[in-house]
């Protein structure tokens, strides 16, 4: 699908308040309700837009450690690293799951209660997974940006925006996020 300016305005109003109105976005990007609907729901369709979520503070819902583990696994084969992603993301400790290059050959974003619940996680959950060979917790001082949030640097560039006066927004990709077809659970 090829974005255009109105995409793009409808984006980005929507990663800044996804619960607004549909005459809300309409006079917000400047188009009428109707074909504002129209974009959405074909932003939707072709999987551009592929979710809702609410931003929770987690630490207001008790889960006041956040710690970036690199795991290291035993063999490279495609059914192997598919089976550790399906076996990690199905866990509600992890937040985010991601393949890297380099020492370490996935780093998962793990939230827990505290560091007991952590260790637990680890001995009983992630150590357990046979092809798990080490695993290296990193503990983050204090988020410099909110998890979701990015700028799509292309899209502003066409606009005419720079990256400094283009609006703040997040995307939804973190686990919890809703699928905007099914509204069923997805994860990354």
């Amino acid at each position: 699908m090829k974005l255009d300016g109105s995409d793009l305005r409808i984006i980005a109003a929507l990663q800044k308040n996804a619960r607004q109105t549909n005459l809300a976005l309409a006079d917000a990007i400047g188009l009428s309700p109707t074909p504002c609907l129209r974009r959405v729901r074909q932003l939707e369709e072709a999987g551009v837009i592929r979710g809702y979520r609410a931003d929770i503070d987690r630490n207001k819902v008790g889960l006041n450690l956040t710690i970036f583990v690199g795991v290291k696994v035993e063999r490279h084969q495609d059914d192997e690293a598919a089976k550790f992603v399906d076996t990690v993301t199905r866990w509600p400790e992890v937040i985010s799951c991601h393949l890297v290059s380099g020492d370490i050959d996935f780093l998962l974003e793990v939230v827990a209660a505290s560091m007991e619940d952590y260790e637990q996680f680890v001995l009983q959950r992630l150590l357990k997974i046979r092809s798990v060979r080490t695993c290296a917790p990193t503990s983050p001082c204090a988020p410099t940006r909110p998890a979701a949030t990015c700028r799509c640097a292309r899209g502003y560039q066409r606009l005419g925006w720079s990256h400094t006066s283009a609006p703040p927004h997040s995307i939804a990709c973190n686990r919890g996020a809703h699928d905007a077809r099914s509204r069923r659970p997805e994860r990354c």
